[in-house]
């Protein structure tokens, strides 16, 4: 069969295309590829189903080559706003023809945003039927941790299960957090229709030295630039994963540090924009960064060294737990001092490194995030048409709309308190809720009871129905 091509709407998405476009002609090479995209459920960079050349082939190139579907079907200038131009380069290059994306930036966990294709814009999907006739996926729509629409100023609504788990984590607010909700929405959206990456990065570092929050000499304020960010975002934001980022007390650090760093790994886009709105409209630092104290060698008696090394010790034993990055920061004229004047001995009295070796550990999940879980699988979100839901990890996750990764570690972490092992029903006792209730819907419905009308109303196949009822008769 020939499939048929919709002519594209205005900002849709390639995953949306090539969904049309399966379930207009059922495609089998298109199915497949569109199936594996929801399994995986985190489609490239929240838009695209598939490499960018795999898209083209599929499409027979009716929507433009690979560089025209990067800019007007997907979220391409989003992603590499916050990259230097090597590492998007090579993000360019990864999602046209790669084996794996490894240039983007993620968030930690359960706070990154997901599979976003299932959430609509009530006023653009009305636009979208009287222009194309169909239901289309914006990129707006699928903007990080974005809950308004940014052309509408409407909040979006969950049209598809794939996005269940985006919309569990927005909680309808007002005043402050709905406004701030509003921007972030505006600002990102800004920042997707941006001609190509730029200098943002290099124009962050030089609101942060306009802001005095870094010094001439390159030291970071970071006590109180951590505390004025975190103030600026205290009201928080409709998204709970924004507004735990947001309100981290290192995430303002943190963020510099990716600036800073000498692999140009950059930062995740939704930080950016948030530090960037933070700077704009910053008065500046009160506190300025202290400056590095420059001292000179020759002017050191042996008196004062000994001094300095009887200080050192004593700090030394009043935290025996304390990390070097620690005591740097309580004791930074003294760590200077010996690290400048008396480096041997002061390095043959540092603490020991931390050396992390293996696997990374487990991150640690806030209640807010788990207690989202643990309301939809109590409330049974993951069910569909009313049926009783299957209560398998496969389905759990697909219902919710997590990365099979994502969902190993937050069904680790919530183990106790466990909203995973709160229903430990076995297949036998799930396929019988099935056909109970598929057999009272029959029964209200006047309908003829057999084997065929129950599997077809509780989705179950012919054989395991016919399995349960051979083994539920009597001999």
């Amino acid at each position: 069969m020939i499939p048929t091509f919709f002519p594209a709407a205005d900002f849709e998405t390639a995953f949306s295309l090539l969904r049309s476009a399966d379930t207009s002609t059922g495609d089998a090479t298109i199915k497949r590829v569109v199936g594996r995209a929801f399994r995986r459920c985190a489609p490239l960079i929240y838009t695209l189903p598939c490499r960018v050349a795999r898209f083209c082939e599929l499409t027979q190139g009716i929507y433009g080559d690979e560089q025209e579907v990067l800019l007007r079907h997907a979220l391409r200038n989003y992603v590499t706003s916050s990259l230097c131009s090597e590492r998007a380069a090579r993000l360019d290059e990864e999602l046209v023809e790669g084996a794996r994306v490894i240039a983007m930036v993620h968030a930690p966990g359960l706070l990154e945003s997901t599979h976003r294709y299932g959430l609509r814009c009530p006023e653009c999907r009305k636009e979208a039927l009287a222009s194309v006739g169909r239901e289309v996926s914006h990129c707006h729509e699928c903007l990080p941790y974005s809950t308004y629409c940014p052309i509408h100023w409407v909040a979006y609504v969950l049209a598809d299960t794939c996005s269940t788990y985006e919309s569990l984590c927005r909680t309808k607010a007002q005043g402050a957090r709905r406004a701030n909700s509003v921007a972030f929405s505006e600002r990102s959206w800004q920042v997707a229709i941006a001609p190509g990456y730029g200098d943002a990065l290099k124009r962050l570092y030089d609101l942060l030295q306009e802001r005095k929050y870094i010094n001439s000499s390159g030291v970071l304020a970071a006590e109180q630039l951590n505390a004025d960010f975190v103030k600026k975002f205290s009201a928080g934001f409709e998204d709970c994963r924004l507004t735990e980022l947001a309100q981290n007390p290192e995430a303002a650090s943190r963020i510099c540090h990716g600036l800073r760093r000498q692999d140009n790994a950059g930062v995740h886009p939704a930080l950016a924009i948030l530090m960037r709105w933070f700077l704009e409209e910053s008065n500046g630092c009160t506190a300025p960064a202290r400056e590095t104290p420059c001292y000179q060698p020759a002017q050191v008696t042996c008196s004062l060294r000994t001094a300095k090394r009887k200080e050192w010790l004593k700090a030394r034993a009043e935290h025996p737990e304390a990390s070097r990055t620690v005591l740097r920061g309580r004791k930074w004229r003294l760590y200077a001092w010996l690290r400048t004047n008396d480096r041997r001995w002061f390095e043959a009295h540092l603490p020991k490194r931390i050396v992390r070796r293996g696997k990374r550990g487990q991150e640690g999940y806030s209640k807010s995030m788990l207690g989202v879980l643990a309301d939809s699988a109590a409330s049974g979100s993951c069910a569909r048409a009313g049926l009783p839901a299957s209560r398998s990890d496969y389905q759990m996750r697909m219902g919710l709309g997590l990365q099979e990764r994502k969902f190993a570690k937050a069904k680790q972490n919530a183990s106790g308190a466990s909203w995973m092992v709160t229903h430990p029903d076995s297949r036998q006792a799930f396929v019988r809720e099935r056909i109970e209730w598929a057999v009272t819907r029959l029964h209200e419905r006047n309908k003829l009871i057999s084997i065929a009308s129950i599997a077809h109303a509780s989705k179950l196949r012919l054989r395991t129905v016919h399995d349960y009822l051979e083994k539920k008769e009597p001999k």
